[in-house]
């Protein structure tokens, strides 16, 4: 299955890391306590199998950074 990528600014990333959370490639719901390596965790909101690490989901080229919160599809 294919998602949208996940678009946020780099400060929100690096918040997401700093915090250990994570984010739904499905409904982009931010979840706490994600390990940077995580993978496949169960969100807390829609309930799909769809939590990555913020760090992870960078690796995976889950992300696009955008410069603007306004283009942005993910917040924390």
């Amino acid at each position: 299955m294919k998602y949208e990528l996940i678009k946020m600014t780099e400060t929100t990333f690096r918040n997401l890391c700093r915090e250990y959370e994570g984010v739904c490639i499905k409904c982009r719901f931010v979840q706490t306590g994600c390990e940077p390596d995580s993978r496949r965790y169960e969100c807390e909101s829609c309930g799909e199998r769809t939590v990555y690490g913020a760090e992870q989901a960078m690796i995976m080229g889950l992300i696009d950074f955008v410069e603007n919160e306004d283009d942005a599809n993910c917040f924390v």
